[in-house]
């Protein structure tokens, strides 16, 4: 009886030092800037991971600077959205590349997919700081890390792909 009490106990002494060992064992989750463009780009990766197609719109028409808005039609705009939510499902920040008060260079992730991309972002230099511009590329997954192959290779039957992958919208 006493043996088992010990070792219950044991164990709970384990399980608590293990739990307070952790944290300082897990990467530290990166955090988006406090910046025009960092908290844009909170809102971009809100707008991927939880949004709809007619937020992502509404977004758009309420929140991207007229000369970048209108130089593409809105379903190309929201049509970005619609394929990373769909593809990659959701994204987290895994890093900050690159932090300036009206430019941010976002390194997201997708648990779901593996997928990593980069999200650039200008904003505007004066409020409301709407978006200028954005762009989308892809990141290849670090060396130590198997990669998944995203889509199938194309073969002498498929269409070649032409557009190139990683081209900003702008």
């Amino acid at each position: 009886m006493i043996g088992k009490r010990l070792f219950k106990m044991n164990w709970f002494v384990a399980l608590l030092l293990l739990t307070a060992a952790l944290p300082g064992f897990l990467p530290a989750q990166a955090a988006f800037p406090d910046t025009p463009a960092g908290k844009r780009g909170a809102e971009i990766v809100n707008l991927i991971n939880s949004g709809s197609d007619e937020q992502a719109a509404k977004y758009v028409s309420e929140n991207y600077a007229p000369g970048f808005r209108d130089a593409f039609p809105i379903d190309r705009h929201t049509g970005l959205f619609s394929m990373l939510r769909k593809r990659d499902q959701s994204f987290g920040l895994e890093k900050v590349e690159k932090s300036e008060p009206y430019h941010v260079s976002l390194q997201l992730f997708s648990k779901a997919s593996g997928a990593r991309i980069l999200l650039l972002i200008w904003v505007e230099e004066k409020a409301p700081y709407l978006i200028s511009r954005m762009g989308v590329q892809p990141v290849a997954a670090p060396a130590s890390e198997p990669s998944k192959p995203s889509q199938p290779a194309a073969t002498a039957n498929s269409p070649k792909k032409t557009e190139k992958a990683g081209a900003a919208i702008d």
